[in-house]
């Protein structure tokens, strides 16, 4: 009734052409490729969120002029 479930092949792979210090070479540019990515994104939301508060400040001010 419950069979086993055939489990998946392994993958054994060995790089033939691997410097270690290529790759530790390249790792560091991507940390601060990523750092600075998150960032950005931040400022664009800091920016988008001031834009809102400065209008609805301005639309709170013209409703207390009327």
């Amino acid at each position: 009734m419950f069979g086993r479930l055939r489990k998946h092949r392994t993958y054994q792979y060995t790089p033939r052409f691997y410097k270690p210090e290529e790759e530790e070479r390249r790792r560091p540019p991507l940390r601060i490729r990523r750092s600075s990515r998150t960032a950005q994104q931040r400022s664009i939301l800091y920016l988008i969120i001031t834009i809102g508060f400065v209008l609805y400040i301005f639309y709170m001010l013209s409703q207390l002029a009327k």
